[in-house]
């Protein structure tokens, strides 16, 4: 009667704490430590001793001893905790403050190395096939290592929060508020390198390439070098605790982009003129144009990061209230609740409420499945697979070798409590700090590691319960073992059976939502741009919308998505095939790789468009009038359309001036056909979004278990549709 007295109260406490807004291991914490309490209180067994029952009256079991009971089981947390922190300071003082800041003032001599590698290596050194392989595996490395050094960099600034709480940052002279933003230049400025190395991989170095490389190699050189002193002035300013940004490089920087950016410009018209190109030279000329708008995309960064540094609140005051203010309303926030996490939260609820079910029926009122499924959930999707891989690996080693250690100490140890304590003792550091070990390596196996020190610790603490009835028998360690794994399998049958998910196919619906969105920029940043000749009209509400949305879609959406895609790359490996066909690992991370290039190259054309635009701003601050649009219509016929932008217009003008600042030509009008090297937007537009639509295809459930041969056909198909469409119509008569 008491279980079903207080089993609404369980499962009311449990489903809000799964539905809030909150850190996963608080919510683990307040889930074990609430089951805990409520299936122990509600035992009809005695708390010292569960093999009788409890004594009607006991004044132990009174609600002021009970809340007493509670009050001390609290204090010893908040001791531990304690104990935790300060063993981090003795004998030698760890910070994750003094940790961050390594990494941070290293952070400008990463990016300048990468930038004057990329830079030294694409315009001055002499290119050969040894040399281009050995540039190619050492900037792999680079990257790879950069990487690795914004992870660490995100992992350390969630631990320097409590840090900041005892007032560490004073003396150790750290403001949290101009080190984030820092790190996140770092992380994009990685990105815009990355888009750099990508027209290093592409570039064949053909015979126009040597004469670009003649004409703007020497601006080139002028912005890196400028741009480095930039990143130079943000980083000592960061790292003085500066509140207020004045950058003295950056009016230098945007005036030698700028120069570059025109020359570059200036030298396309003079070579194409010059040379008449086929489309061939043209086409192997892209690589060094995604060089050049990747370096401006570079520059923008820091120029950009001034006003945006700025513009953020520094005072701790503020900012605690800020903070406070927008955790509360995240928890009216419906975006904060969307569906996945409701099913999810969900599937955990009615897997605990089984568990307790269990725990009171066979277990004796024990807590340890329910417990296991609590701390066994997550807030990831497609999946628990790869957690609970490493927790029935934890729970294993953590249970079974100290339980046979456990035995053999008490079988032949008993006669001496101080030889039990000494050597339980021992054996439970040895084993909890080669556990930790696994645990901060890293690593997919890194939470075994913990769960194994907290397994080992239940364990041996328990020491020998038998040596005064003069048996010894591990049952109990056993019995644990038992438990948790019956909570663990209780809860990978609830999430099958409720809903399921497979992360291999929440990976395929990921990269489709990817191309989506790609597309989508696509249409925005290069069609749309042509088309209105790079003006947006700010009084024109739909215009100025869209404009914000594809912004949120760059900076938010997709390196969002691309996040997520890289946890279910990682869930999948561990979800079971059963009849499915093998999972390709490698063919999965191939398509990440593709999809952190399509965002590279996505954020470069953002920013391009960006500086078009405002250059257009500048020379033509007028609104652009009803009739200025009329020519679009005017240049199509049935087939074709071009695009009539300043910027194609430049390209054929007759400009022959070798000035390093290239004036724009009004040119207005079609591109004669005698231009051998212009071309129609259409068939590229239509070209590029069939391969979109294509590879949404492919990776819709069509084709979730299509092989080779079955993708090929189909991308044969597809291919002799698009050379039978030769107006580019979409239809074939």
């Amino acid at each position: 009667r008491d279980f079903f007295t207080i089993l609404p109260f369980i499962m009311l406490f449990t489903m809000v704490a799964l539905v809030l807004p909150l850190e996963t291991n608080t919510k683990k914490y307040m889930l074990g430590n609430n089951l805990y309490f409520a299936l122990t209180l509600v035992s009809p067994n005695d708390f010292t001793n569960p093999s009788v029952l409890k004594a009607p009256g006991d004044d132990l079991y009174r609600t002021s001893n009970l809340l007493r009971n509670l009050m001390v089981y609290m204090l010893l947390g908040v001791t531990g905790a304690c104990i935790a922190q300060v063993m981090l300071w003795l004998p030698y003082p760890i910070f994750a403050i003094r940790k961050l800041q390594e990494h941070t003032t290293t952070c400008a001599d990463n990016v300048q190395d990468l930038l004057n590698l990329i830079v030294d290596s694409y315009c001055f050194k002499n290119k050969d096939v040894e040399h281009m392989n050995f540039l190619k595996l050492k900037l792999k490395r680079k990257f790879d290592l950069a990487l690795a050094k914004h992870a660490t960099m995100t992992a350390l600034l969630n631990d320097v929060w409590w840090e900041q709480l005892v007032g560490l940052h004073v003396p150790l002279r750290f403001r949290l508020s101009a080190v984030k933003p820092f790190i996140d230049l770092y992380a994009s400025q990685i990105e815009n390198l990355r888009a750099m190395n990508q027209a290093i991989v592409l570039e064949r170095y053909e015979t126009l390439h040597e004469l670009f490389m003649k004409a703007v190699q020497k601006e080139v050189y002028i912005v890196q070098l400028h741009a480095t002193r930039l990143l130079d002035e943000i980083s000592t300013q960061v790292h003085q605790g500066t509140t207020e940004l004045d950058l003295q490089e950056s009016a230098r920087v945007e005036k030698h982009m700028e120069s570059l950016l025109t020359h570059f410009q200036a030298t396309q018209n003079r070579i194409y003129k010059r040379h008449a190109p086929t489309p061939k030279q043209v086409e192997a000329n892209i690589p060094l144009n995604l060089f050049v708008f990747s370096l401006q995309s570079y520059c923008s960064t820091l120029l950009e990061f001034q006003s945006a540094f700025n513009a953020k609140t520094h005072t701790t005051s503020k900012r605690m209230v800020k903070f406070i203010a927008s955790t509360l309303q995240t928890f009216v926030d419906k975006a904060k609740y969307p569906r996945d996490k409701m099913e999810m939260a969900a599937k955990v609820w009615f897997a605990i409420l089984a568990a307790c079910f269990f725990s009171v029926y066979s277990f004796g009122y024990a807590s340890t499945t329910a417990n296991a499924v609590a701390y066994v959930m997550g807030n990831h999707i497609g999946g628990s697979f790869s957690v609970t891989a490493n927790r029935v690996g934890g729970v294993i080693a953590g249970s079974i070798i100290p339980s046979i250690c456990l035995f053999y100490i008490c079988s032949f140890g008993c006669g001496s409590n101080i030889v039990v304590l000494a050597v339980t003792n021992s054996l439970m550091f040895v084993w909890v700090t080669f556990s930790m070990y696994i645990k901060w390596k890293g690593g997919f196996e890194s939470y075994a590691g913990l769960i194994s020190a907290f397994t080992a610790t239940q364990v041996l603490l328990k020491g020998c319960d038998g040596c005064e009835k003069g048996s010894v028998a591990p049952i109990s360690s056993y019995s644990n073992l038992a438990q948790m794994s019956l909570g663990i399998v209780l809860f990978i049958i609830v999430e099958m059976a409720i809903c399921p998910q497979s992360a291999m196919a929440l990976l395929r619906a990921n990269i489709q939502k990817q191309l989506k969105l790609y597309q989508q920029c696509f249409q925005v940043l290069v069609q749309d741009t042509l088309a209105r000749d790079g003006a947006v009209a700010t009084e024109d509400d739909a215009a100025e919308a869209t404009a914000l949305e594809i912004k949120a879609i760059v900076k938010k959406k997709l390196p969002a998505l691309l996040v997520e895609q890289a946890a279910l790359l990682k869930e999948a490996a561990f979800e079971p095939l059963l009849w499915k066909p093998p999972f390709s690992t490698q063919k999965y991370e191939a398509v990440l790789d593709c999809c952190q290039r399509l965002l590279n190259n996505t954020l470069v054309l953002f920013k391009l468009t960006q500086w078009y635009k405002h250059r257009m701003d500048l020379q033509h601050p007028a609104s652009p009038s009803p009739s200025a649009n009329s020519n679009n219509d005017q240049t199509k016929d049935h087939h074709h359309h071009t695009s009539n932008s300043s910027t194609t217009a430049n390209l054929i003008s007759d400009d022959d001036d070798d000035d390093d600042v290239a004036k724009p030509v009004p040119v207005t009008g079609i591109i004669e056909k005698k231009e051998v090297w212009g071309f129609s937007t259409a068939e590229v537009n239509l070209a590029i979004h069939d391969t979109f639509d294509t590879l949404h295809d492919l990776f819709g459930e069509s084709f979730t278990y299509a092989d080779g041969d079955q993708t090929a056909l189909f991308m044969q198909m597809k291919e002799a549709f698009r050379l039978a469409d030769k107006d580019c119509s979409g239809e074939i008569d």
